[in-house]
């Protein structure tokens, strides 16, 4: 037989003996692309020369689930130093930032491990250039972490994923009481697998989310029949997940008024673009570039002033998306209530105000400001919402539109089916690429472009029409705005927005302008500190 001759293992491991490069090779060049501190430490270089005795760096990319029920090992690999069984170890999360203390915790690892197949090897200790897995540790790990002995140490780039999540379903135990263990389970789903997205919103509605159909309804087979076996829930349909983005920049300054009317902001917003986005999301621009090479890219791109894009206060959501706030004023009066800005852009970017979507490819601009000389008047109750209101308003005026994710689907059958695969896929808004015709054999090659909100059912859809002859295979692709204006009412307001808002317990109707703006203007001053109320001029 062909396993006989062929045997599935010892093929796989000669491909990768004879393909890929040693550790000792490759962290040569990978290094400085992974290590997130200067490139002279000796964390550094002992990842470029995977040095066994150097400061410990060893980056956890997964958790593998244990035998005992609700545990997990951490699995990684050491680039740097060696991993020692009941070693203190520095474990820092994917929000820390070097010097502080968020995200940080220090703890001894009890075990370490090696996964042979099935089986678990302990043992004393694990050089650079290996991968192990780590017992022990796995309650203060979320999906991936950067483990070492040195205080100095910097942690290692995170791994971007290969897909988005774009659908998403709400969970809920049938019995209240039962919230809490249904809780940990979700947590448990989102260790196992890093594609998995769990968000618990506002209404307190637990939504999990993932890359597709298929990948949802895998995940959620896992959830009922394995890590919550015992616990009765009710699980929604599942519902696309949507992105907010503008597509002009916005005519004129928008200005909002705190709360209590003592202090304003004025923004702007406009696209930051497919290139950008796209650079953004590759994590080719990053917050931890160079704060001149990033500026002189975004000056390039964006055609701002380079003085304008050294001024980048963040990205969002999440301090990673694709998104930026900049400081577009001329005044440095702005520092004091940075923070309170920031967080109301992060509010924004993960709520935006058609459908408390997320945003995407969006930079908002602060031009100008007055702030009420009492820090107290100044403070985050009075800012943030102010902050918040003034970005909405930018949004609204600045052509604000839907994004959709769309799939790259690449169909594989015999030509006689070509037919009735055609007529298909043109009944779900899908978009050829690329089609070709197989030299010598009577099979063809299609890849088209498939909304996700048409996907559902497509390959069952498939093996219908096809007889089981058409192989389909789906990826995340790109996203792509949605045809029509929120702000008009049309279908797209009516069968997706609406929906969407109801969903989360919103009013089915988007809020209006003038909730959100108080006034604008068209030229621009300077940021002031006022004594008493600045008046908008």
């Amino acid at each position: 037989t062909m396993s006989n001759w062929l045997p599935i293992h010892k093929a796989l491991l000669d491909i990768v003996c004879l393909n890929l490069p040693s550790p000792a090779c490759a962290q040569m060049y990978r290094s400085e692309l992974l290590y997130t501190g200067p490139a002279d430490d000796a964390c550094s270089q002992g990842m470029r020369m995977c040095d066994p005795q150097s400061p410990l760096i060893l980056y956890i990319s997964r958790m593998v689930p244990s035998a005992d029920k609700g545990r997990f090992i951490a699995w990684g690999r050491v680039f740097s130093g060696s991993m020692k069984a009941r070693a203190r170890a520095r474990i820092m999360g994917p929000n820390y930032r070097h010097g502080g203390s968020e995200d940080l915790q220090l703890k001894i690892v009890p075990r370490v491990v090696l996964l042979v197949g099935r089986r678990q090897e302990s043992v004393e200790s694990v050089p650079a250039g290996n991968v192990c897995g780590l017992t022990g540790i796995d309650q203060f790990i979320v999906k991936t972490a950067t483990l070492s002995d040195s205080e100095d140490a910097f942690p290692v780039n995170q791994i971007g994923l290969s897909a988005s999540p774009v659908m998403r379903c709400a969970v809920e135990p049938v019995r209240p009481d039962d919230l809490p263990r249904l809780l940990e389970h979700l947590r448990e789903l989102s260790l196992q697998d890093n594609h998995v997205t769990i968000r618990i919103e506002e209404s307190g509605q637990l939504q999990v989310a993932a890359t597709g159909e298929q990948h949802m309804n895998n995940s959620l087979r896992l959830l009922r029949y394995d890590l919550a076996s015992d616990l009765a829930m009710s699980v929604s349909e599942p519902v696309v997940c949507y992105r907010e983005t503008v597509t002009r920049a916005t005519a004129q300054d928008c200005t909002s008024r705190s709360p209590d009317e003592l202090s304003w902001l004025s923004m702007r917003a406009e696209p930051l673009g497919r290139d950008v986005t796209h650079a953004i999301d590759q994590r080719v621009i990053t917050p931890q570039d160079d704060v001149f090479a990033r500026a002189e890219a975004l000056s390039l791109a964006l055609g701002w002033p380079v003085a304008t894009a050294r001024k980048v206060w963040a990205f969002g959501p999440d301090a990673v998306g694709s998104n930026l706030i900049v400081d577009a004023s001329t005044s440095s009066r702005l520092q004091l209530v940075k923070d309170e800005i920031v967080a109301g852009f992060e509010w924004v970017t993960k709520e935006g105000v058609l459908c408390e979507e997320p945003m995407r490819g969006v930079a908002f601009s602060v031009l100008d400001s007055s702030l009420d000389g009492n820090a107290v008047q100044r403070a985050g109750g009075q800012i943030i919402p102010t902050a918040r209101r003034v970005m909405y308003s930018a949004q609204y005026l600045s052509g604000p539109r839907l994004m959709e994710p769309v799939l790259l689907v690449e169909l594989r059958g015999p030509e006689h089916t070509h037919a009735d695969v055609m007529a298909a896929i043109s009944r779900r808004r899908a978009r050829v690429v690329e089609q070709e015709q197989r030299d010598g054999t009577p099979m063809f090659v299609m890849r088209v472009y498939l909304p996700v909100a048409e996907s559902l059912g497509f390959n069952e859809e498939m093996s219908r029409i096809s007889e089981d002859h058409v192989f389909a295979q789906s990826v995340f692709d790109h996203w792509e705005v949605v045809d029509g204006d929120p702000l008009v009412d049309g279908p797209l307001r009516r069968d997706v927005i609406a929906p969407l808002r109801t969903g989360k317990g919103l009013p089915a109707a988007i809020p209006p302008l003038d909730r959100y703006l108080d006034s604008h203007r068209m030229g621009r001053g300077t940021c002031t500190i006022a004594a008493s109320e600045s008046p908008i001029p």
